[in-house]
Parts: C-alpha cells; structure tokens; sequence
C-alpha cells in the first residue's frame, strides 16, 4: 500500500482547535496545504516535505510532540500535536495519524498558577521588608539610646506591614475554605450602622493623608441583622480599601444602606475611575484585575474573590457599577434570614 501523505479525516473538533475550515485539509496532501494549514498543524514546508518523502521510502519515525498557539483568529488558543505511525502488511509505515488536542484549559491554569507565585512573591515582599527595616530602625535606636523617639513610627509600621501579610494569608485560606464549601459561618445580630463605623475608624490615618473623605451614610434606626461579623467586617475592609486605592484626592469614599424586601443591601460608592464594563465581572474572580489602571498600590487581586465568596456563603450577591457622578459602587445583598435556618432577624 503506498503512502501518499494525504489528509483523508478532517473534523469539526480539528476545526475549532485550529481555527481553519474543514476545506483547507481534508482530501489534500501534506505538501498541498498553505503555509496557514502547515503552521496549524505545527509543519514548516520544508519539515513537511522531508516527511512525506520519507514516509514514502518508508524511513520514518513518530513526530516530537510539541505544543502551540492555534491558527488564524484563534490565538489565545492552544494544542498539543502527538503522532503514530500507521503502519501496513508486513509492519511498513503507510501514513501518519496527528493528533491535536486542545491544552488552552490547561495552558491557562498554569498560566494562572505562574501568576499566584510571581503576585504572592511581590506582594509579599513588600511587607515583610517593611518589618524587617522597621526593626533595623529600632534596632539602631536602642544603640543609640534613642529608643522612644523612633519605635512607636518603627512599630506602627511594623504592626501594618505584619498585618498585611496575615490579611493576605488568612484570605487565601478562607478562598479556599469558601470555595470547598467547609467553612461555617458565626452568625450573630450584627447593626449595620456600628460596624462601617468601626471599619471606617480604621481607615480614618489613611484617608487624612490621601485627603479623602470618608462617609458613614447608614440610617442609625436601620434594623440589625444576623451575619457573620467577621466575614462581613472583611467584606467592607476590603472594598473601602480598594475605593482608597483608586479614588483620588479631593474625593471620598461612602457607605450607605437599605432595606429591599426580604434583603439588605449595602453599598460601597467612591470618586475613582470607575470599572470598565468588560471588567465588571472579572474582577471578582480570583487575581482578576484592571490591566493598566492606575493605583496608588498594588493590590493582590484577592479581596474581591473573598468579598464574593463570603457574600455568597450569606445567600447574598455582590456586583459593581457605575456610579451617578462618576466612580463605582460596589453593592452586595444579605438576606434578613438566618442561613438555612429560615428564622427571620429579630
């Protein structure tokens, strides 16, 4: 049986991974493709015309297997090509069988992965080099019998930066606790009112030096409702934190809520840049962030995976929109139940 090098099967699956038409292979020889076709199947034209000649004289040996962007409008696509030698009577080589496989899934999780380490080592860093030149300083200080004067700055810095990094890791383990589904919720009676103010006072340093202002715009006669302190306090921690970030000065960064129905809903408004349309959903998902977007820091893109999964975990929703004079309002939903308990907030 002689080999001729022809591409006899083509399908829909060889389509969508190469983004190519069925016409541009099936029923044609290797060495008829355009270098479009080549290049999707991962062939120069000189390594296409070395195999069906060798094919042909019956010296051939399996295709290395390589891995690739796909073809043509494709290209945040990719495939793995491996081979086998289709062999005749008598055990000679008659064809060749390549098969492409689409990785793009895994290509982007380890893309992902890569991004974990290079983010968490950045940020990371930063902190823990802060401690550290805070205790040089204060090291310094007591050899020079000068200790009042520079620790209480030295260790504000230093219980900062400290804490930073335990933000960091306490999310990335309560991430991964959501996400399983094992972390239970504390829930108490919890006034709304009370706890932005209490999140808000912590800010309050912060925002002086940014020269924003902060605004507590929750009704004090607002109902209490039953809520994980903890998760909820985090929740606002993180979305005052990131409006700071991108609002700039002059601005101001507000809290307010209500009662809709059955539900309570709180929002969080700043003065930024707003989220582009595109992004409004991304930024919710583990390390998603605005490409390009100035701020006045990195952040790990880890907040707002916590701010969704917590939310959720309480039956309620968070979303982000435009705000009226400009900005965003990040806005999420409790229920007035207790979860799976069916009992109403007193």
């Amino acid at each position: 049986m002689e080999a001729t090098g022809q591409i006899t099967q083509v399908n829909e699956a060889f389509e969508s991974v190469t983004g190519l038409k069925k016409g541009d292979f099936a029923g044609k020889r290797l060495t008829e493709l355009s270098e479009q076709g080549l290049q999707a199947l991962g062939f120069t034209r000189l390594e296409a015309e070395e195999l069906v000649m060798n094919l042909a004289q019956g010296q051939f040996s399996p295709l290395p297997r390589i891995s690739q962007t796909s073809a043509g409008p494709r290209e945040d696509h990719f495939f793995e090509r491996v081979s086998a030698v289709a062999r005749g009577p008598g055990g000679s080589p008659i064809g060749l069988v390549i098969i492409l496989r689409d990785i793009t899934e895994e290509k982007q999780s380890a893309q992902a992965r890569d991004l974990v380490t290079e983010t968490l080592v950045h940020d990371l860093r930063a902190p823990i080099s802060a401690v550290l030149g805070a205790l040089d300083v204060m090291e310094e200080a007591i050899q020079a019998g000068d200790f009042d004067e520079i620790s209480r700055p030295s260790i504000s810095i230093a219980r900062r930066s400290a804490q930073r990094v335990l933000r960091m890791v306490e999310s990335l383990l309560e991430i991964a606790r959501l996400q399983s589904g094992n972390l239970d919720l504390a829930v108490t009676s919890v006034g709304i009112q009370s706890l932005a103010a209490q999140i808000l006072s912590e800010f309050y340093d912060q925002s002086e030096g940014y020269q924003i202002q902060l605004i507590n715009a929750i009704p004090q006669d607002l109902p209490d409702i039953c809520l994980d302190r903890d998760k909820i306090a985090r929740v606002l921690t993180n979305l005052v934190d990131n409006a700071l970030k991108f609002t700039p000065a002059g601005g101001n960064v507000r809290i307010s809520a209500e009662l809709i129905d059955d539900e309570m809903m709180i929002k969080v408004s700043d003065t930024g840049p707003g989220v582009p349309e595109e992004y409004r959903e991304k930024i919710f998902s583990r390390f998603g962030q605005v490409p390009g977007q100035a701020s006045r820091r990195r952040g790990s893109g880890l907040g707002l995976t916590f701010c969704r999964l917590a939310v959720e975990a309480h039956g309620g929703h968070i979303w982000v929109e435009p705000g009226a004079e400009g900005g965003s309002v990040f806005s999420f939903t409790l229920p007035c139940t207790l979860p799976d308990s069916g009992k109403s907030e007193p």
